[in-house]
């Protein structure tokens, strides 16, 4: 209950919308994927707008995907709800057959980072989190970047994007 009365008061990163509306417009599935418990990520999707304008397509987190991080259970069911995995596989293993380098997984934690290493993810870590650039640096993600605003030019800057 006190997360959900704290939701009210919750700011955007500045330029997280303006990178779900790039990548929605490049035709990328955008999902968000907490350690919260389903009502208060679903609560902070709202309160964000971005399900409202259509930024994000899925929402998920730990105890919904049926395990948090590091496990991939939130990477598989995001790709199950993006239509790129079967809805009957074990989400708690990595797909052998699927291809999760085409993932791009995000995140401010170490656990992010094991998250998307597990399943061979493009994984970066941003450092707008509660861990030091240090910390995150020590777990090799792709790499670290200052803020969901930086990811845009690196994905153009790496081709990832037209």
């Amino acid at each position: 209950p006190a997360l959900l009365e704290n939701v009210p008061y919750l700011k955007e990163m500045p330029g997280a919308s303006d990178a779900f509306r790039y990548l929605k417009d490049k035709g990328v599935f955008v999902a968000t994927g907490s350690g919260f418990p389903q009502k208060v990520t679903d609560a902070i999707n709202e309160r964000l707008g971005w399900k409202e304008k259509g930024l994000v397509d899925y929402g998920t987190c730990g105890a919904a995907a049926g395990g948090g991080r590091p496990k991939p259970n939130m990477i598989n069911a995001t790709l199950i709800a993006a239509g790129k995995l079967p809805s009957h596989i074990d989400k708690s293993i990595k797909q052998e057959s699927f291809n999760y380098r085409i993932v791009l997984k995000v995140g401010d934690t170490v656990e992010d980072i094991h998250e998307g290493q597990n399943v061979d993810a493009t994984t970066v870590a941003v450092t707008t989190g509660t861990q030091s650039l240090e910390t995150l640096l020590k777990e090799n993600p792709v790499v670290v970047l200052p803020s969901v605003a930086a990811v845009l030019l690196y994905l153009q800057n790496q081709g990832y994007l037209g």
